[in-house]
């Protein structure tokens, strides 16, 4: 029996006009795709901007893989780190883990350029 699955993420990194580095997410991130978002976020940190903003608004299944992944990055981050997620694929199970206690998460990619006091590293 074959599986039409699509698992697939689609990561683009740009630098905002707010002085800080979004790194935008689409899809699925999972054992197979966390690897590629790890890279972009690690890609995105190198320059050492003021901030990194991680915008996983267009997620639709965040693993935990892709939650360990995401809790590395904040440990070994040389910069700011915030996180963007609202709603069941994202921001639900990291705030049930209790990942809202250790990441900046805010639910807008505006919300997350505008607050200038994320949490220290």
């Amino acid at each position: 029996m074959g599986s039409n699955l699509d698992i697939s993420v689609d990561v683009d990194v740009t630098v905002s006009t707010r002085n800080a580095t979004v790194v935008r997410v689409a899809g699925t991130i999972d054992l197979v795709t966390a690897p590629v978002l790890s890279e972009a976020i690690e890609r995105a940190m190198a320059p050492g901007p003021p901030r990194v903003v991680i915008d996983l608004s267009a997620v639709e299944f965040l693993s935990a893989v892709g939650m360990t992944m995401l809790l590395h990055a904040h440990q070994s981050a040389s910069t700011r780190l915030a996180v963007v997620a609202d709603g069941r694929a994202t921001s639900r199970p990291m705030t049930l883990l209790g990942l809202d206690r250790t990441l900046a998460i805010y639910p807008t990619l505006d919300a997350a350029l505008s607050d200038s006091h994320d949490r220290e590293i």
